[in-house]
């Protein structure tokens, strides 16, 4: 029974199946896409064991046990990967099938709900379930009975493909639940993880079936111009034509243009880019597209991020440039002069487009300026092609047009001259001497048009002359000609003449075929001399009327005579043979000084010219370099050298002194007198110079040398700096100290020294003896104050000083002593003088009698009239009566302090009132207190002692 029932069950899935096939058949035609998945987890979670994972099973149930002991609770949680359904799809049905092939005992309803969070079929637990939001649908479960289950899910599909963020919701997939989960009840269906075998397939499964989203291309025009650039934008669409703003879309770019310079970009100008992408939140992206390629060309824009996507495509036209240039055909060579022929001129734009719409006329001119027509006609779109002549013979010929502000040039071409047809005799005319023999006669071919051609095949040329004494000569051989030929290939031949028979006569070269050409010769008789000239070369050098010269000087001889022609020209050198000239000849060989160059020439009809002289000066010899300097080692104060030489020339005089040093060139020398020099830095260290004297004929003289240069800039140390500590009068101070300097050496030490504050100073030199320079400042008066410091010298100038030191001059301990003992003897005699006086005794009564002192003391306020001491005294402080009544108001420190603890009712002692109280901040009376108050009690306490005196039997 069982297989009778699996048997229906495989036949029903596949009818349905065949069906469902040709409903997606049927949909692919109408644009819809079906798509099926299969689970990417499954599991089911218990209450029963709450923290176990059942993700490993072949099987997802449904189960509710309401046993007291062990309640269970079963639920199945099912997820598909849909990463593949672009955002925007338009769901048309999603059904998610289960097959239940352990039913339930009684029909049961069973929930989908949508989970609202991820979750993992290897983890889930009863206590890790995810939530849920809604529910999405309730399906019937029948009794006893295997079967598939169909639950629609295209509201949950729906939201996880949402074009917007709106109406979005992440796909987290869907749990499976009973509808009633406290009537026990169990039925299970397969999971992922069950096997079958094919064509069999039980396991939950998705089938979707929805219309794809497409992309729609914008350009802002049909058209744009070669080497601009159009704007683009590339949209997402619905099929329902509503934009898509959700995820982000990568999309292709491409354009069916030939041209190698096309491209896309985000930005005019900017970085190529063959595709970009639609952000999250935007239902398109603008771009850019620049072509130089002028057409009609198909912009695609399609996806492969999803699979299927609308593409989309639009057609551009690129319209040419601006006119830009104009470029010719090429142009065969040779062409033959008068003869048209044809060209093609085309207008270009900048990128090589033909400028279609261009409709002028051209102006043309080529190099020989023989070009004809001058103009073109319109040019018919972008193209003129019409016929030429150019009307001259000439080598690499260009034709040039211009229109509209462009201009475009031909490739050069030579033009040729047409065949020959007649003989031209040069010169025409031309005169001659007697017996000479005239060797210039060029024969040579013109076509019709009086253009020189060449021969295809040698032409013989036959000489007449109507003189009878004239005659034609090879030019090589020498031999008497009467024909001459013309070689093919070529289009002249040379011919020499000869007569000696005075007159005017005419001369003719004929071929067969060809006009004969003809020259008219005068013949003359010859009785002028020639004249010779002479060319000194170089190098050469004009002193006054000195020639000087060396013995690379050359010298050559010119001689002329327009009527016979110079035989031959001699010359020799002072009283020397003559010799026949027959080049430059120069003096080599001879010694230095004054030579005479004597020269003279014969014509062709023996006429000898008068002999010439020229006198020049032979110089040879270089300067001389004498007392170079600096040489060696050289100590200085800084890296400037100054070079010195002093150079002398007898002969042509000096051109120039060069310096190099270290092989780099440095300059001319400055010349002063027979002294040149010239002053450069470098380094410290080794370096060779030489100086180069050339003489105005280039004569040299060099000199080489080694100098090492050691820059000196620190100035010398001054140390152990010693002077006097406490002079007097009447002996001399000494100053003394060390200085070293480890580089030129120390050149000087001076001691300055001044008594009047720095207004002037005094210096003394300073002597080394030992190590220590030292030197005496002059004994000056008592109390005068002294300044002074040390200046020390190198021997390339660098001076050091030291800081300023002061003292004053006191007074020997002899003068000390005789004040001490003329103080000693006024004392002694003050002393004497007290011991004789008598002592005065009380006149008054005990009670009311006053103590008289000896003599008053001296008031305190009272300073010396006269004598003013060198420190300046303390001040004194007045001796106060404390006691008196002006003083009665004055609340001290301590009193107040007391007056606040006791009240008003406070008496102040005596001794407090006299003494202060109790030690406390000091006021301003109080700095001689105790030495008031002692004075005071000696003078309460004489009274008593006067007394008692006088009480004593």
């Amino acid at each position: 029974m069982k297989k009778k029932k699996m048997i229906l069950l495989l036949l029903s899935f596949m009818i349905i199946s065949f069906l469902m096939s040709l409903t997606r058949g049927e949909e692919v035609g109408e644009a819809q896409v079906s798509k099926r998945f299969y689970p990417s987890d499954d599991a089911y979670v218990s209450s029963l064991n709450p923290n176990d994972n059942y993700g490993d099973k072949d099987y997802i149930g449904i189960k509710v046990e309401s046993s007291s002991t062990n309640p269970e609770v079963w639920r199945s949680y099912v997820k598909f990967n849909l990463d593949s359904l672009p955002p925007g799809s338009s769901i048309v049905s999603a059904a998610l099938w289960l097959y239940v092939y352990k039913p339930p005992s009684k029909s049961r309803n069973m929930e989908c709900w949508l989970v609202s969070k991820d979750w993992s079929e290897t983890t889930i637990t009863w206590n890790k379930q995810p939530g849920v939001t809604e529910q999405v649908s309730s399906i019937q479960v029948k009794e006893n009975i295997e079967q598939w289950l169909s639950i629609d899910v295209k509201s949950s599909v729906t939201k996880f493909t949402s074009k917007d963020a709106y109406g979005y919701a992440p796909n987290h997939g869907w749990r499976l639940n009973d509808a009633d989960e406290k009537e026990p009840v169990t039925y299970l269906m397969y999971s992922k993880e069950a096997i079958f075998i094919p064509p069999t397939d039980l396991r939950p499964r998705l089938d979707v079936v929805y219309y794809p989203p497409h992309l729609e291309l914008s350009i802002s025009g049909s058209s744009m111009e070669a080497g601009s650039w159009i704007k683009m934008s590339v949209y997402r669409k619905t099929v329902d034509g509503e934009s898509i703003t959700r995820g982000s879309l990568n999309v292709k770019l491409s354009s069916s243009s030939t041209s190698a310079n096309k491209k896309f970009a985000l930005t005019p100008d900017g970085s190529a880019i063959t595709e970009l992408t639609i952000p999250d939140g935007s239902d398109h992206k603008d771009f850019y597209y620049y072509d130089e390629k002028a057409g009609t060309w198909e912009i695609h824009v399609w996806t492969e991020q999803y699979s299927p996507y609308g593409d989309d495509s639009k057609l551009i036209t690129v319209n040419p440039g601006p006119l830009d240039r104009f470029i010719f055909n090429t142009i065969s060579s040779p062409k033959t002069v008068m003869e048209p022929f044809t060209i093609t001129i085309t207008a270009y734009d900048a990128y090589g487009n033909v400028k279609t719409d261009y409709t002028g006329t051209n102006s043309l001119s080529d190099t020989t300026g023989t070009i004809e027509p001058k103009m073109t006609g319109a040019f018919v779109n972008g193209r003129w092609t019409g016929d030429v002549v150019i009307k001259k013979v000439a080598k690499n010929v260009k034709i040039t047009t211009r229109g509209a502000g462009k201009s475009g040039e031909s490739n050069a071409f030579d033009v040729k001259a047409g065949p020959p047809a007649k003989i031209i005799i040069t010169p025409s005319s031309f005169t001659m001497n007697a017996g000479e023999v005239y060797s210039y006669l060029n024969i040579s071919l013109r076509d019709a048009n009086g253009f020189e051609t060449i021969a295809s095949s040698t032409i013989t040329i036959s000489l007449s002359t109507s003189s009878p004494k004239g005659e034609f000569i090879d030019c090589d051989s020498g031999e008497k000609v009467t024909r001459i030929y013309i070689m093919a290939g070529s289009g002249w031949a040379k011919a020499c003449y000869n007569d000696t028979k005075h007159g005017t006569w005419t001369i003719s070269a004929s071929a067969t075929g060809l006009t004969t050409g003809t020259a008219t010769v005068t013949v003359i008789a010859d009785t002028t001399p020639p004249s010779t000239t002479i060319t000194i070369g170089l190098p050469k050098y004009y002193v006054g009327n000195n020639i000087y010269v060396n013995s690379s000087t050359s010298f050559s001889l010119s001689a002329s005579d327009d009527i016979s022609g110079v035989k031959e020209t001699k010359y020799r050198i002072d009283s020397g043979p003559w010799k026949d000239y027959t080049d430059k000849f120069s003096l080599s060989g001879y010694s230095d000084g004054t030579h005479e160059i004597s020269y003279y020439s014969i014509d062709k009809a023996g006429n000898n010219e008068a002999e010439k002289t020229l006198n020049v000066i032979l110089d040879n010899t270089p300067p001389s370099i004498e007392d170079p300097s600096p040489t060696g080692s050289i100590i200085q104060k800084t890296n400037k050298v100054t070079f010195t030489v002093i150079v002398e020339d007898p002969g042509s005089g000096i051109k120039e002194v060069r310096l190099i040093v270290d092989g780099a060139y440095q300059g001319l020398m400055t010349r002063s007198g027979d002294n040149y020099t010239r002053t450069i830095s470098l380094s410290e260290g080794d370096h060779f110079w030489r100086v180069e004297a050339v003489d105005n004929l280039g004569n040299i003289r060099i000199r080489d040398h080694l100098l090492v240069l050691i820059v000196d800039d620190t100035p010398p140390t001054i140390f152990g700096l010693s002077g006097p500590s406490a002079p007097v009068w009447g002996e001399p101070t000494v100053v003394s100290c060390q200085v070293s300097d480890d580089e030129s050496g120390v050149s000087k030490v001076t001691l300055y020294y001044s008594t009047n504050g720095g207004a002037s100073w005094s210096n003394v030199s300073m002597s080394l003896v030992g190590n220590r320079y030292s030197a005496s400042i002059p004994s000056q008066p008592p109390f005068t104050r002294i300044r002074y410091y040390v200046e020390a010298s190198d021997n390339v100038g660098n001076i050091s000083q030291t800081n300023i030191s002061e003292y004053t001059i006191g007074l020997p301990a002899w003068v000390y002593i005789i004040i001490v003992l003329i103080a000693i003897a006024i004392i002694a005699v003050a002393l004497f003088s007290l011991r004789r006086k008598a002592k005065p005794k009380p006149s008054m009564p005990v009670e009311t009698q006053e103590p008289k002192p000896e003599e008053p003391p001296t008031s305190i306020w009272k300073y010396p009239a006269e004598e003013i001491p060198q420190e300046p005294q303390e001040p004194v402080i007045p001796s106060l009566d404390y006691r008196s009544r002006i003083y009665e108001e004055i609340k001290l420190p301590f009193e107040e302090k007391k007056e606040a603890q006791y009240g008003e009712s406070y008496e102040q002692p005596l001794e407090e009132t006299a003494l202060g109280g109790e030690e406390e901040t000091p006021s301003i009376f109080e700095e001689e207190q105790p030495l008031q108050i002692e004075e005071e009690k000696k003078e309460e306490e004489q009274p008593q002692k006067i007394e008692e005196e006088d009480l004593e039997p």
